[in-house]
């Protein structure tokens, strides 16, 4: 599971693990507050990207609510993949 700001590291994390087969889980759209209500879930074959998909860090600062929300999905979204596993 991902959650650096970085949107270099970012994608290079994602290329990565698509690379080498291994499942992650990101986050993209975290900035901001207010909007917790549009944090969506994108899955593919071994990834999970939660976020709001247009928020940018360039554009305004993660602050916590929004932080703490899409960090509670991603662990949600980690215990999927695992219990998939089982």
């Amino acid at each position: 599971m991902e959650a650096v700001d970085n949107e270099f590291t970012k994608t290079l994390i994602f290329k990565k693990a698509q690379k080498h087969n291994k499942k992650v889980v990101l986050a993209s759209g975290v900035a901001g507050f207010g909007d917790c209500e549009n944090i969506k879930i994108k899955r593919g074959k071994n990834f999970s990207i939660v976020g709001d998909f247009v928020t940018s860090i360039n554009e305004k600062k993660p602050l916590a609510p929004k932080v703490m929300a899409v960090a509670a999905i991603q662990a949600d979204e980690v215990l999927r993949m695992i219990n998939e596993l089982e």
